[in-house]
Parts: C-alpha cells; structure tokens; sequence
C-alpha cells in the first residue's frame, strides 16, 4: 500500500514477482491496470537501468489506464542495494526514456486517471502505442 510517495511492500513485490518470473521462464510482456500499471512501470524502469538483467526476456509492456509519478524513495533505495552490486556503471537517472514496446490504453471518460495522465506515463517511453476507448476507468474487452 502506498502512503505519501512510499510504496509499503514494493520490494517484496518486486522480488516476488522476479522469482516468479526466473522460475516459470517464458515471459514476455507484462500488463497492469491502474496501480498496477505503476507496478509494471516500475518493473519496465529495473529492467532498463539494469541493461535487461533484472526481468529477462522482457520485451513489452501494456498499461491500462497507467499514470506517472514520482519515483518512491524505497525504489531507488531498492535500486541501490540491490543492482549497484551487480553493475559496476550501474546509474539511475529518473529522466530515463524506456525503449521496450509499449502499449497504453485510456478511458475517455476516466475520472480516477485522466488522459492527460496517462499520456504522461507514454512520455516516458520511446514511441509509444496509444489507444484510446469511450470508457473510464476499465480494461475494455
């Protein structure tokens, strides 16, 4: 859960998730919805800063109705402890442009993340998908 910009639990998530990832192998792509898009993104900026160590084999991204925002201090702590010890020109810029393929989905009508937001996050990315569909705050099917 998140109070203020701190994200209780997101290490745990992260290695969760990494295991998760190694052990079952075949994994390609990753999708979240609302927060859990800001997980994925999360999970996007790892897999860039560590020169595609962490989360092998990415090679996609989609979020639906994804939002930006600063990053938690106890992800670039995370970052830190974690990743410099691998990578000795290890850097972490927040004024990072993600190259994996993305596709971001928005609701036209979404009142719990805006456009605007939303086509904040595909800033970030380099030349980004986006798709837009006269819902809220939903995954259209």
């Amino acid at each position: 859960h998140r109070k203020g910009n701190t994200y209780h639990g997101l290490e745990e998530s992260i290695t969760k998730i990494e295991q998760l990832w190694n052990d079952n192998g075949g994994f390609v792509g990753i999708l979240g919805f609302s927060q859990g898009s800001r997980l994925a993104h999360i999970i996007s900026i790892l897999h860039t800063v560590t020169n595609g160590d962490a989360f092998q084999g990415l090679r996609s991204v989609v979020h639906v109705s994804g939002y930006n925002g600063p990053i938690p201090p106890n992800f670039k702590a995370y970052l830190q402890d974690h990743w410099s010890q691998y990578n000795n020109n290890f850097h972490f810029d927040e004024s990072i442009i993600i190259s994996l393929p993305s596709l971001h989905v928005m609701g036209s009508t979404d009142k719990l993340v805006p456009i605007d937001e939303s086509k904040e996050l595909s800033g970030i990315y380099n030349k980004p998908s986006i798709h837009i569909h006269p819902g809220g705050h939903h995954v259209p099917v």
